[in-house]
Formats: C-alpha cells, structure tokens, sequence
C-alpha cells in the first residue's frame, strides 16, 4: 500500500501521504478509506500530500472522474487541500484537479508546500 492515513483530532483533520510508485486504482482505494475516517471522526479538513510520489497516475479523463466524484464521497463542509511537487505532477494537472473539484462543490486548493496548504486549512475551517 504506498499510501498513510494519519488523524489529526485535534487539529479535526485527516491527512493522507502517498509515497513511490502510485497507481490510479491505490489513489482509489486512499480516497475509500479517507472517506469513511471523514465521516466517522466528523473532520472539516483534508490534506493529500502526494510530493513523494514518483509519478502521476492516471489519465487526463481518470483526472475529471476522481475529481468531480468528490461531492459523492465527502461531506459539503469538507475542504481538501493537494500537496504536490512540480518534479513529479505537472502544475498545469495540479490547476486542473483543483478547477473540477471546485466546479464540482468541493472547496479545494492545490500547493508546492504543506505549510501553505495547512495555512490555507486553518484559514478555511
């Protein structure tokens, strides 16, 4: 499994860290389990950091379904923040994913750093 779920009660958020190789398919099976902590533990925040991964999986029209099947997944009040690196995300897919989850309900900003999208969190909650 080259993903980590940590929980952060006191912070009422959940983060998930990918790490190597990474397949569309595990990027499904993250979401499933983050989305059953998020309803469980009755989080407001979200952060994927997928900066150590070593490549990007998926396709363009794998990119439109993850994202615009967020709303389906997770609670309306849930902000998601994506922490990627420009070495391995190309900042362009980065833009994309965060344009289809907004269009798609979901309050969602994409950062080079984990401090900026923690900011950007706490600001938001």
């Amino acid at each position: 499994m080259p993903y980590a779920i940590k929980i952060r009660p006191e912070r009422q958020l959940i983060e998930v860290h990918f790490f190597g190789n990474i397949s569309y398919e595990d990027a499904l099976a993250a979401r499933e389990d983050a989305s059953r902590l998020v309803r469980k533990r009755n989080v407001r925040g979200l952060l994927v950091d997928q900066s150590a991964i070593e490549t990007f999986p998926g396709t363009t029209g794998n990119m439109f379904e993850f994202h615009t099947s967020h709303e389906a997944m997770f609670p309306p009040d849930l902000h998601m923040a994506l922490v990627y690196s420009p070495q391995t995300t190309r900042p362009a897919d980065a833009r994309f994913a965060e344009t289809i989850a907004v269009n798609s309900g979901i309050p969602f900003g994409t950062f080079t750093s984990r401090d900026k999208a923690l900011g950007w969190l706490f600001t938001e909650l």
